[in-house]
């Protein structure tokens, strides 16, 4: 009972806490590098801005001044943009030496004075932008927000053109109220238009990553947010669910809890820890759905197995059962009493599995079961990270290679006298080795693929090292279009 009680508290803790099972560490020189490859795309958008028209009436020491200005066209030049990462602030950008060419058209009217209309010419150079993005959990996926946003054009050089003749003291008056209108009006469009640019590369990237990966028919993995990301001096990280679900029952959790682990602890890049939770809620999604379980019958034995699923072919082995039952066909039913469990230290990884091996005599419809084998067995777990081309589009993956280490046999149960479990250890083993690791092995290798949001991205030099409780996959990257 207490056992259950411990249980329960500790799924009601996970489901409360959404505990993360994997984490991604992005440093700001990835930043830097990301915003480097999309400087071409803002360069474009901010090209060329089309300022509203802006009519205003402004009190002068010469009176009352209205003043249009219309078909206001802003070319930027491509500035030099700066990334960092702010503890606990957010992602830190310095958009500097912003260069911007404003044409635009005037008339104004100095009240019962002077009226007039012409063109201006502005220059501004040497312009300062800087912004601090944050990056939220919006419902389970990441989301770009402008948390601050200041811009200083500097000095506007305003040259003034105009066939209806202006006097020099109005003109004077005029460039002054023109700079004083164009750079706050600039300021503003300049930075709605970086706030939009920025809400459309989160709409576009960031809200298509998918946070449920469908595996196959059974089985998916939630790789949503399970919370803000964290800033800390040089790295974002994003805690992730990182948890397999039945999909016919998705809200089905297992019933422990994610171990702690840091938020980062390299020099790469790109940095991801992936918990050994991870791979234990695959065993327990599987498992629980009976998909680890298997039945042999003589024809589905392989053929290089040393024994064939009839009594009089174990006599030697178990002679009682060919006694009780002469030469008569059996099959052999593998039940895991438990999920596997994956234990990873700094000095590797292995799987261990409580596998029930239920020996069935067939009597036509009838079937017995004679004996029931409980087999501990351990397998080395040798794990690797990789972005495997044969798929449907780009992923990353992290997979095992299992290999078989050792068991332990004992008998379960037994209806034919006692039972000598020692002496199958062998053949067992064989059986272990050839059918229940190699099965094993088809969902450990093919591994968890999380799909990337940009398609022209590759991995450089990625390096897989083990600590307690959780895997860390330290890797550069880059564009490869």
């Amino acid at each position: 009972k207490m056992r259950s009680l411990v249980a329960l508290l500790a799924l009601f803790l996970f489901a409360a806490a959404q505990s993360p099972a994997v984490k991604t560490s992005i440093s700001d020189k990835s930043f830097q590098k990301i915003v480097d490859q999309f400087m071409p795309l803002v360069d474009s958008k901010l090209a060329t801005i089309t300022v509203p028209d802006i009519n205003q009436t402004v009190d002068t020491k010469i009176g009352k001044v209205q003043i249009s200005l219309t078909d206001i066209i802003a070319h930027v030049a491509p500035p030099n943009v700066g990334v960092s990462v702010a503890q606990g602030k957010g992602i830190m950008g310095s958009i500097s030496q912003l260069s911007t060419q404003v044409d635009l058209n005037f008339d104004f009217n100095v009240v019962k004075i002077f009226s007039g209309r012409g063109s201006a010419h502005v220059t501004t150079t040497n312009g300062n932008v800087n912004l601090i993005i944050d990056i939220v959990d919006q419902d389970g996926k990441p989301a770009l927000v402008v948390a601050g946003n200041q811009i200083d054009f500097g000095k506007l050089d305003i040259k003034i053109s105009s066939s209806s003749g202006i006097p020099s003291w109005i003109e004077n008056i005029l460039v002054n109220l023109l700079a004083d209108i164009l750079k706050n009006t600039l300021q503003k469009t300049i930075q709605n238009e970086v706030a939009t640019l920025v809400q459309q590369l989160s709409d576009k990237y960031l809200t298509k990553m998918p946070t449920i990966v469908p595996l196959d028919s059974h089985v998916q993995v939630d790789m949503a947010l399970a919370g803000n990301p964290i800033f800390n001096g040089g790295f974002v990280t994003f805690p992730l669910v990182g948890a397999f679900q039945e999909r016919a029952q998705p809200s089905r959790v297992p019933p422990f809890p994610p171990a702690p682990m840091p938020d980062e602890m390299g020099l790469q890049m790109v940095q991801l820890l992936w918990g050994d939770y991870i791979f234990d809620s695959a065993w327990w999604a599987y498992g629980d759905l009976g998909v680890l379980n298997f039945a042999l019958t003589d024809k589905e034995l392989p053929a290089w197995f040393p024994l064939r699923l009839n009594t009089h072919s174990w006599r030697f082995l178990l002679p009682e059962l060919n006694r009780r039952y002469p030469n008569q066909e059996m099959a052999l039913r593998g039940v895991m009493a438990e999920a596997p469990d994956t234990v990873i230290t700094p000095e590797g990884a292995r799987t261990e599995a409580m596998l029930d091996l239920h020996f069935v005599v067939l009597n036509g419809t009838e079937e017995t079961t004679a004996i029931i084998f409980r087999i501990d067995f351990t397998s080395s777990a040798d794990f690797f990270i990789d972005t495997p081309a044969a798929t449907a589009g780009p992923v990353i993956r992290i997979g095992a290679h299992i290999a078989y280490g050792s068991c332990n046999i004992t008998t379960q149960a037994s209806t034919i006298g006692p039972v000598d479990a020692w002496l199958l250890n062998d053949t067992l083993a064989a059986l272990l080795k050839g059918v229940v690791v190699p099965a094993l092995n088809k969902l450990a290798e093919r591994g968890v693929q999380i799909p990337l949001a940009v398609k022209q991205f590759e991995l450089v030099h990625p390096a897989l090292t083990y600590a307690q409780d959780y895997l860390v996959v330290e890797t550069d990257f880059t564009f490869i279009a």
